[in-house]
């Protein structure tokens, strides 16, 4: 009975943190969706505007600097929006395994399903490496959206110095 009550708590001891930790990524990250495309919505007028002007055919001049200038942002904003996309595409794939994981736990714990009935230390042991896999995706996913978001706060300062360059040039 010691083996099942040990395994028991150590199961419910890595379920409970990794719930707490689910709740704080989940609202971190789902947060973090809304700012990049935010970001998107504020420079598009101006980003319009200034490709319409600098791409127009026309003799070279000094604002081809400028222009180089803005499709190296471009190409840096590129980037971050495919990382973007790879971080959120992770994030749903965790929330799958999640789904899959919270199934069992539900089944272990609650005596209505019938799924698993009477369970041994064994069942509780089995589970401890899945919640701590579970765990560790949630550090990678957090420490992922931690550089994405300093990753787009460069892009904004980036964006202010360009806005200041182009219009100190015209």
């Amino acid at each position: 009975m010691t083996n099942l009550n040990s395994a028991a708590e150590q199961y419910h001891f890595t379920h409970s943190n990794f719930v707490e930790a689910y709740k704080m990524v989940n609202e971190y990250v789902t947060e973090l969706y809304r700012l990049p495309k935010r970001f998107l919505e504020e420079t598009e007028g101006t980003m319009n505007a200034l490709t319409n002007k600098h791409f127009a055919p026309k003799a070279p001049s000094a604002n081809d600097t400028n222009m180089r200038v803005v499709v190296e942002f471009m190409d840096q904003l590129d980037e971050f929006t495919m990382n973007t996309i790879d971080l959120f595409n992770d994030h749903m794939k965790h929330i799958d395994a999640t789904e899959a994981y919270m199934k069992k736990a539900v089944a272990l714990e609650s005596p209505t399903v019938g799924i698993i009935e009477n369970p041994d230390a064994q069942v509780y042991s089995q589970l401890i490496p899945e919640v701590e896999q579970l765990l560790g995706g949630l550090k990678e996913i957090k420490q992922r959206a931690d550089d994405t978001l300093g990753w787009l706060e460069e892009l904004e300062v980036n964006w202010e110095t360009i806005q200041g360059e182009i219009k100190n040039a015209a």
